[in-house]
């Protein structure tokens, strides 16, 4: 699987996450960079992009650790603390339905929480910037 297969996974998962309501979790969810740009962003939203990849193995397979962006924003319109709790809920559940999953993918290994923090408060949005990785497992190169 490539990147694009591997970040249209996480998308997809993103997509498909539902509220208790059967409503959407994110009413927008969309690729940094590598899709047009959605001609509207309504919130909460979840982006996604590849951040970088690097080998871990070359031996007798290679084994590359592959790593995401998902960024969480939301709009505070009800306050700052319901805002910070409805963050808080939305990074809970994108981690429940990643962190120790391969989003049925073949030839990686389970998503795994790497890092994330706000990064942004501006104009009553907080985006939030974590970063999952996963192995990524080559076929063996026989000589």
């Amino acid at each position: 699987m490539n990147i694009s297969g591997q970040e249209d996974a996480l998308i997809t998962t993103l997509e498909g996450l539902k509220n208790l309501d059967d409503s959407k979790v994110f009413k927008t969810v969309a690729s940094i960079g590598r899709k047009a740009r959605p001609k509207a962003i309504v919130y909460p939203a979840a982006f996604a992009c590849f951040v970088s990849d690097s080998r871990i193995q070359s031996q007798p397979r290679t084994i590359m650790n592959r790593r995401f962006g998902l960024a969480i924003v939301v709009q505070n319109v009800a306050g700052e603390k319901q805002a910070a709790d409805n963050l808080y809920d939305l990074i809970d559940t994108v981690l429940g339905a990643t962190v120790g999953k391969n989003l049925s993918l073949a030839n990686i290994g389970p998503f795994q929480y790497g890092q994330g923090a706000v990064e942004e408060y501006e104009d009553g949005r907080i985006s939030y910037l974590m970063i999952l990785e996963t192995n990524v497992y080559f076929p063996v190169v026989r000589n």
